[in-house]
């Protein structure tokens, strides 16, 4: 098993690391972490789903170049929040 100390060493540089499952991953270390390492992709790779089954390049966009859909967000405004501030604002010199 490799320790945390072991991978410290090799931060900032190219590495190969492959999983228990047989997957191999390349890339840069970024950081190493208590609860694991992050590896930033060599060569613009992107990050995939360990269940996507369609791997066509076409497939995959930028987040910017996706259109926003916010039919789903509705600007409220709700006065009556405001009463119980209201209220202690009004009997707290009383409570002193």
């Amino acid at each position: 098993m490799i320790t945390r100390v072991h991978c410290m060493r090799f931060i900032g540089r190219p590495v190969v690391i492959r999983t228990r499952d047989g997957m191999t991953h390349r890339g840069i270390l970024h950081t190493v972490t208590g609860d694991g390492i992050y590896v930033r992709p060599v060569g613009g790779a992107t990050t995939r789903l360990a269940n996507e089954t369609d791997v066509n390049t076409a497939n995959i966009d930028v987040l910017q170049n996706i259109p926003q859909l916010n039919d789903d967000v509705k600007e409220t405004f709700f006065p009556f929040l405001f009463f119980p501030f209201l209220a202690l604002a009004a009997l707290g010199p009383w409570g002193w």
